[in-house]
């Protein structure tokens, strides 16, 4: 049997001859092509997957041959077969891998993990559906969440910036998109420690799946929803005056209803046109500390708004260059951070911009606007970075310029940055309480990232860290 009609059997995808007798394919949850197979003339086949380290489920017509090498100092599980042996409909499958875990009661866990993340400056702020809200000092929002299971307690932010010492460790993908990162009982050094039954534990989906049910959700609110009042908290902010006219508020007997929904976007599984990856509630009061976040479900990575969206939701073709023939390509094209900061450029004539919801998303953005060909349709691209120059105890309080300086290189892309003396946090929003002509400023006085970081009062913001931290070496 040949090798491509027997992995398209198995239940593989994308099946491509890449070079004489080697194969590429995809299984169920892989983003890209990760499996390989080869055969030689003499009928042998041989196949393994480079993102499985525990190996594949097959058939008992393979048998156990070399690890192979996919990365340095990583080997995965290879397995061999006679062509002639192979039958059509054999499955092929990620192997589950079996752990062995300790754990203790979740409220001890819980409160040995809060008494650690304080010792760092975090506060809780409330709890919903057994998920605390805490405050990392990064902003005035709990935008941060810890969730404790089975002895295991994890954190996560959807500002994307979760950065924390040993013995934090980096953690899977949450099902909206968010690195998390976690400790474990022993870790956090409890007595009261019990072996917990060994699990199975299945190799997770590279990138997690949008349901369904969430894009009707957010498309039924933006296209069923009625205009937002002008005395909108979220278009008043800062003395401000938006006017969003893309933005709806969700109808009655909406799930969302009252609330503003900004649609989400990411690249579809093609990587040319983009899919709904959620929304962004904008709400009329504060809840614990914030009035906008994620709807449940959605998923961040890789998530932009561009502004104005109503092109590509309208159209039902939703798609970068589809968006950029109702702009103005004489303008440049603007990365920036939050929804209302894309507004304020956009509506002071400023630039053409996309807004990547957190900093921490910035880069992720940037690298898919420069590998689709976006950013070279436009005569210039700035990155529009929010004046967060604060530092506590030699820590950054945001990563919002470290992250857009990383955004413009990916794009060999200018940055703007406010004025020096400016209140930290100002971003483009509060520029347009002052008149379109502040942002528009804002946006042409955008230098390289090199001449970003040689400005005085950047380069005392990098400074000051790097001290910090040669002092807590010393």
């Amino acid at each position: 049997m040949r090798i491509d009609k027997y992995l398209a059997a198995a239940g593989a995808s994308d099946i491509e001859e890449v070079r004489p007798f080697l194969w590429q394919f995809k299984l169920q949850g892989d983003i890209h092509p990760a499996g390989r197979a080869t055969t030689t003339r003499d009928g042998l086949a041989r196949i393994w997957h480079r993102g499985a380290q525990s190996g594949l489920q097959l058939s008992d017509t393979w048998s156990s041959s070399d690890p192979v090498g996919v990365a340095e100092n990583r080997k995965v599980p290879s397995y061999i077969a006679r062509l002639s042996n192979l039958r059509e409909g054999e499955k092929i499958e990620k192997a589950a891998r079996l752990v062995q875990r300790f754990t203790a009661p979740d409220a001890e866990v819980e409160a040995a993990a809060v008494s650690l993340l304080e010792s760092y400056g975090w506060t809780a702020r409330g709890r919903s559906a057994g998920v605390l809200y805490m405050n990392d000092g990064n902003g005035s929002t709990p935008a941060c969440r810890l969730a404790v299971s089975n002895g295991i307690a994890s954190v996560w932010s959807f500002r994307g910036d979760v950065d924390l010492p040993a013995p934090w460790r980096p953690g899977n993908t949450t099902r909206t998109g968010e690195k998390t990162m976690y400790v474990t009982v022993r870790d956090l050094a409890l007595e009261n420690v019990v072996a917990a039954p060994a699990r199975v534990e299945r190799p997770p989906q590279e990138r997690p799946a949008v349901d369904p049910g969430l894009v009707s959700l957010v498309h039924d609110a933006c296209r069923l929803g009625s205009a937002v009042p002008a005395d909108h908290r979220h278009l008043t902010k800062s003395g401000a005056r938006l006017v969003g006219e893309d933005l709806r508020v969700a109808p009655p007997g909406s799930p969302l209803a009252g609330d503003v929904v900004v649609p989400l976007f990411r690249p579809s599984d093609d990587r040319k046109s983009l899919e709904i990856s959620g929304g962004q509630r904008l709400c009329s009061k504060t809840t614990m500390g914030t009035d906008k976040m994620l709807i449940t479900g959605s998923k961040l990575a890789e998530s932009m708004v561009p502004v104005p969206w109503s092109p590509m939701l309208g159209s039902g073709q939703m798609s970068l260059d589809r968006w950029a023939e109702s702009l103005d390509k004489s303008r440049p094209l603007v990365l920036c951070e939050g929804v209302a900061t894309a507004l304020a450029v956009h509506e002071s004539g400023a630039g053409n911009p996309i807004a990547c919801v957190s900093s921490g998303n910035l880069p992720a953005v940037a690298k898919y606007l420069a590998e689709s060909g976006l950013a070279a349709q436009f005569p210039a691209v700035v990155v529009a970075a929010d004046y967060d120059i604060a530092v506590r105890d030699g820590k950054a309080v945001s990563k919002g310029i470290p992250k857009a300086l990383e955004a413009a290189d990916l794009l060999a892309a200018r940055v703007a940055l406010p004025p020096p003396g400016s209140p930290v946090g100002t971003d483009a929003r509060d520029l347009y309480a002052a008149g379109p002509d502040a942002v528009r400023a804002y946006i042409e006085s955008a230098r390289s990232p090199a001449e970003i970081q040689q400005r005085p009062d950047v380069a005392r913001f990098f400074s000051s860290q790097i001290h910090q931290k040669q002092g807590v070496e010393r």
